[in-house]
């Protein structure tokens, strides 16, 4: 049965946004997780208490008073609603005998962030900032801002390098040592190699500090599929679905795409039931490398049968509509393709 559910590493494989969103805050704590522990947490005289309170901006400060270091911490997100966007935003935080006060901020909705002030950089402090801190490069910050948010870092004194990026970046940044990899893809090491796992057959990095380019290339690979319904009832209806050749030793795996009406669907391989998928309005997303690139599976849909809360509109009867396949790729990154 399926164990997806939207977590950040699917079920087939893939990394959910979710994931992306979780590594730079893995980030953040790999880089200041000491500090953050041993800090205090403090609430604004008027925190928003009402989860219906929509208008008002909710949030913290985490202040460690034996490092001097503070992180405020903003989340205009509820789900399933609309939070109030708020304009050029001024936090002024008092901490002990000292007064920090933070460069102006849009915060729009679904916006969540953590930002340092009075952040030890070597011999330097950095007093304010409307930045978020990613992590730390060969003792190089590394900070992110939001889409259209011009950086401001104030300091105690001469300003020591740091590396800016935007949010885009930050979410495809991934620290390996005393390096910082920038790609769409996922990059892991490998002894002494850098590889991709991509979902395209060309990948392109960027390594900081110093600006390296690397790539990876390969040919592509195309996977038929097709649908044939076999049977019929008013409980189930049954598919046949045919997958063309996959060159197993040029993927890392293929993904076979469900696009399905009804409550949930079952797929078979050889009569044995190895997967399912509820509607959650995602796709679902089938690796067929661990069943062994099957060449046929019959898919078996179920139409809604009891009052069932949905978050999306679930259109009535039963079908599988479509079933496409794509391949994904391991390949590693080299100065030159």
């Amino acid at each position: 049965r399926t164990y997806d559910f939207q977590a950040p590493l699917g079920e087939a494989g893939g990394l959910h946004a979710s994931a992306y969103e979780l590594k730079a805050l893995h980030c953040l704590i790999t880089a200041r997780g000491e500090s953050l522990a041993g800090s205090m947490c403090y609430y604004p005289e008027d925190q928003v208490t009402d989860a219906e309170n929509l208008t008002d901006l909710r949030w913290c400060v985490r202040f460690n008073a034996e490092t001097r270091e503070g992180f405020l911490f903003v989340n205009n997100h509820q789900r399933r609603r609309v939070m109030a966007s708020h304009r050029d935003v001024v936090f002024t935080i008092r901490a002990g005998n000292d007064t920090f006060t933070l460069p102006p901020m849009d915060i729009p909705d679904g916006f969540c962030g953590v930002f340092p002030f009075n952040l030890r950089v070597g011999e330097r402090r950095l007093l304010a900032t409307n930045a978020q801190l990613l992590c730390m490069v060969q003792d190089i910050p590394v900070f992110y801002t939001q889409s259209g948010q011009e950086p401001v870092l104030r300091w105690d004194g001469p300003a020591p390098e740091v590396i800016l990026l935007t949010a885009d970046q930050a979410l495809q940044a991934w620290p390996m040592d005393d390096r910082l990899i920038l790609s769409p893809a996922c990059v892991m090491p490998d002894g002494e190699e850098l590889l991709a796992l991509s979902d395209r057959p060309e990948v392109t990095a960027e390594v900081l500090p110093g600006h390296e380019r690397l790539c990876a290339r390969t040919e592509a690979v195309l996977v038929t599929a097709g649908i044939e319904e076999i049977s019929r009832s008013t409980d189930c209806a049954a598919y046949r679905v045919t997958i063309g050749d996959i060159p197993a030793d040029r993927v890392d795996d293929v993904l076979l795409r469900l696009d399905f009406t009804g409550d949930h669907a079952d797929a078979y391989l050889d009569g044995a039931l190895i997967a399912d998928w509820y509607t959650t309005g995602q796709p679902w997303l089938l690796a067929l490398k661990r069943h062994g690139y099957p060449r046929a599976l019959e898919v078996r849909v179920y139409p809604v049968t009891r009052p069932t809360y949905f978050e999306i509109p679930v259109p009535e009867g039963m079908a599988l509509n479509h079933a496409s396949a794509s391949a994904r790729y391991l390949l590693p990154l080299r100065a030159q393709c």
